[in-house]
């Protein structure tokens, strides 16, 4: 009686460690919630936020190199939504699977939502959370992460060459 008592707490306790471990896994690699980064409105050529096309910016360039050469190639992340942002997110709406009429260049709320989700968590430290995307365009650890979240006022950041706040 008393053994099948004791199997049982270590059955338990093997069940619940493992499950323990299968949500870290799971939250240390997940992607973020686009719900997660709200209000960021419309960005395209005529109206845009210099901070948000700048995440826009930071966004595409992890995203593939194919797509983050275009943003690199004329001034990096500036949040300027010009010519070569606009035909990155046209690159990444492509990619990502959107139909030829919604290949448009505007990073309205289904390519912000893709976008927002094609970055997963990386890691925690201090005040922070940071993100990465799926491409490192440098070979600096600096440019290691795409985003960083603050934990207790819910701004996001997006690292190029220092922290810019984004919203």
């Amino acid at each position: 009686m008393k053994r099948t008592e004791n199997l049982k707490k270590n059955l338990l306790r093997v069940v619940l460690t493992l499950a323990f471990v299968l949500v870290l896994g799971v939250a240390g690699g997940s992607k973020v919630e686009a719900a997660s980064m709200p209000g960021f409105p419309t960005q395209s050529t005529s109206s845009y936020s210099a901070s948000y096309t700048r995440g826009i910016q930071v966004m595409l360039m992890h995203y593939s190199n194919d797509v983050g050469s275009l943003v690199r190639q004329n001034g990096g992340a500036d949040g300027v939504y010009g010519t070569n942002t606009k035909l990155a997110v046209m690159k990444f709406q492509k990619a990502v699977g959107f139909s030829s009429a919604n290949q448009d260049g505007v990073c309205g709320k289904n390519t912000w939502t893709k976008l927002r989700n094609s970055i997963s968590y990386d890691y925690a430290s201090g005040s922070y959370s940071y993100y990465k995307g799926k491409y490192t365009y440098s070979s600096s650890s600096l440019y290691k992460n795409t985003m960083r979240l603050h934990k207790t006022n819910s701004n996001w950041y997006c690292w190029y060459g220092t922290w810019y706040f984004v919203g």
